[in-house]
């Protein structure tokens, strides 16, 4: 049985059947489809939500208003899968501690109150935002449940010799929230001095399965 292959990139609807591909020089072609968030990305199911920019103290302990809550609304009939989480310093003196994830899980959870509501970005910029919900500073029902460490803090100040950084953790779905449960990010650490800090989410939303 002979098998066609094509020599070359192919562009062809969602659902057609077409050839394999090999290089040109006869071996099997096998390649990473573009960029590693590009397909999500492509189809508007990608988000983004950050803390303003004037960001937000990173908390001393899991309490009922951590500095960041991303909520998936009981009736959205999808799950929402954490990609990134990031931090950022912006100033005042860290406390020495560490950042947690923290996790809710009573699906029958009120909605976070009070604080700001962030506005989730489309990372297909200029789509339409999906049915996640952000929040700063607002008030759960229950602290969150502790679930991992997310990033440690030391007693930095602006003054401190260190490079510029941003802490970035790739979760690639590792968590993922269930309708009416939120995921939080907090800090568990000494108070430090007027501490300010950036938090950011980016996730994707998908069908639940059945």
């Amino acid at each position: 049985m002979l098998a066609d292959a094509k020599v070359g990139p192919v562009l062809e609807a969602d659902g057609a059947i077409g050839p394999v591909r090999r290089t040109r020089t006869g071996a099997m072609a096998t390649s990473d489809a573009h960029a590693r968030f590009q397909e999500a990305v492509s189809r508007g199911t990608a988000y983004c939500a950050t803390t303003g920019v004037a960001g937000t103290a990173p908390g001393t302990a899991l309490s009922t208003t951590p500095p960041y809550t991303l909520y998936n609304p009981r009736d959205s009939g999808l799950d929402v899968v954490v990609w990134i989480a990031t931090f950022g310093y912006i100033s005042g003196t860290l406390g020495a501690g560490a950042i947690f994830w923290g996790v809710n899980n009573d699906a029958a959870q009120a909605i976070p109150s009070g604080g700001t509501e962030l506005t989730p970005i489309n990372l297909r910029v200029g789509a339409a935002r999906g049915v996640a919900r952000a929040f700063q500073e607002s008030t759960l029902a229950a602290a969150p449940t502790a679930l991992r460490p997310f990033c440690s803090l030391t007693a930095l100040l602006a003054t401190t010799a260190v490079a510029p950084y941003q802490i970035i953790e790739y979760v690639d779905g590792a968590i993922t929230i269930n309708p009416g449960c939120s995921v939080s990010l907090e800090g568990v650490a000494a108070a430090g001095s007027a501490p300010v800090v950036a938090l950011a989410m980016t996730w994707e939303e998908v069908k639940r399965p059945s």
